[in-house]
């Protein structure tokens, strides 16, 4: 147990950081991918991935999240009609897609960042019609399908360091 933001081991203390379903309930989390940064070897990997908030069940409401749902939640944390009656259990960064990607790469130079698009059927025919129909104006689709977001870093070695 731990702190992310504050990871309570010295520099290069890992080869490896395995960073799971976390970084979308840090309010700032720069700040822990430069801890998880500073705690990786030269050399060393991180593997990180989180759930994008503007997915479809992106919210963490429990029906959404145990599947016994109808079309009717769909994105319903986004949806200025029915957003006021979501009430989260839990802290949740609201992070755009496009700013998480410009956070990573920002803080993990030269990372690969790859998106996974939710096997709910039909998703991507919904996300259309709720952009189409105004229903969660201001997002895009791509948003809206992406349930997991993967980040893969190698710390690079020093100039003077080999292999």
């Amino acid at each position: 147990r731990g702190d992310v933001c504050q990871i309570e081991f010295p520099d290069s203390s890992f080869d490896a950081v395995l960073c799971r379903s976390v970084l979308h309930h840090i309010s700032d989390p720069s700040v822990a991918l430069r801890e998880m940064a500073r705690v990786l070897r030269p050399g060393g990997a991180v593997v990180a991935n989180f759930h994008l908030y503007t997915s479809h069940n992106g919210s963490l409401d429990p029906r959404v999240m145990a599947g016994e749902y109808d079309d009717s939640l769909l994105w319903a944390h986004l949806r200025p009609s029915m957003a006021a009656d979501f009430e989260g259990n839990s802290f949740l960064n609201k992070m755009r897609l496009e700013n998480w990607r410009a956070t990573i790469s920002s803080s993990w130079p030269g990372c690969t960042i790859e998106t996974e698009t939710s096997s709910r059927m039909g998703i991507e025919e919904s996300a259309k019609q709720m952009v189409e129909s105004g229903a969660v104006s201001g997002y895009s689709v791509e948003e809206l399908i992406t349930h997991t977001v993967l980040a893969f870093w190698r710390k690079p070695f020093e100039p003077h360091q080999q292999m």
